[in-house]
């Protein structure tokens, strides 16, 4: 588990390029996504943001679904992208894989 609880952290490269078992937890100031992402667990505590840029972010799990949880994050403004602008959308996919 990486914890951001203060001031700013960009991951470049994709912190989880070996396999996606790195969780986040952005408890303070904000945290800048500089490569697709695969992580294992994302948790942002309001009022903190998390920025995309024009990256992607995979996030793997077992057990309960974030998806639901990840949408919120979206429609807050908790996760974002700084580089979307006014005549773009920021779009999102998800889905649920049982194996």
């Amino acid at each position: 588990m990486y914890s951001n609880t203060a001031g700013a952290t960009t991951f470049t490269p994709d912190a989880g390029a070996s396999g996606a078992n790195l969780a986040v937890n952005v408890a303070g100031g904000q945290m800048t996504f500089g490569s697709n992402e695969h992580l294992a667990g994302l948790q942002i505590i309001a009022p903190r943001k998390v920025d995309l840029q024009n990256n992607a972010m995979t996030v793997s799990f077992r057990g309960t679904s974030p998806l639901a949880m990840i949408r919120s994050y979206l429609t807050s403004g908790s996760l974002f992208s700084s580089l979307v602008g006014a005549s773009h959308g920021l779009g999102y996919g998800g889905s649920d894989r049982v194996e």
